[in-house]
């Protein structure tokens, strides 16, 4: 057998465990059911900021604000559960990507929090006087 055909041993033991969910309702993981709502409330923000852009109503503005505060605090709660399968299952910690998800997705909630801390105290604006 050619050196190039042999499996990675390392590779081997970590495909070995498995990933199921530690984590679930009825066997459907809550990690994969929670992510979708920080993701859809951080475009539903942007979208609820070009509105206001656009239109100049102020319904927008606040539209944003609890946009912004639900894609905060959603994303806290997705992050707990995904940070609980993290350290509950021995396959998922055992992959590299896993580490990589879970640290772009810390960043990505704390920019989510700044935005909505920043709304919330009037430190930022959508427009310069909006």
């Amino acid at each position: 057998m050619p050196e190039t055909d042999k499996p990675n041993p390392v590779i081997s033991k970590v495909e070995e465990k498995t990933t199921n969910s530690a984590v679930a309702v009825a066997g459907h993981p809550l990690h994969a059911m929670t992510v979708h709502f920080p993701i859809a409330l951080v475009i539903a923000t942007l979208a609820a900021d070009v509105m206001f852009w656009w239109s100049g109503d102020h319904f927008w503005m606040r539209a944003a604000l609890w946009a912004s505060g639900g894609a905060f605090f959603s994303g806290i709660a997705a992050g707990l559960i995904g940070t609980a399968e993290l350290l509950l299952v021995s396959g998922i910690r055992a992959r590299v990507a896993s580490w990589a998800h879970g640290i772009a997705a810390m960043s990505l909630i704390a920019v989510a929090g700044a935005n909505w801390g920043g709304r919330v105290t009037d430190t930022i604006d959508v427009l310069p006087h909006g």
